[in-house]
């Protein structure tokens, strides 16, 4: 006898987040490269605004420290 059976539907979504990895439903690291892309290419021009005058040993040091 099956009594009172719930039936559930399963989200289908093409993209997740977990521990911190970007997956995606055909299992490609596109989308993590472009996310990490976009945020080392934030705080670049961010260091760039910040820190008119530095020399190569400078900025490697301070880009290093915030990637």
């Amino acid at each position: 006898m099956t009594e009172g059976t719930n039936k559930v539907k399963v989200q289908c979504v093409h993209e997740e987040k977990d521990l911190g990895v970007f997956l995606t439903s055909d299992l490609k690291s596109r989308v993590q490269c472009i996310k990490f892309a976009a945020r080392a290419m934030s705080i670049l021009g961010l260091i760039l605004r910040q820190f008119k005058r530095l020399d190569e040993d400078g900025f490697l040091l301070v880009y290093n420290t915030y990637v």
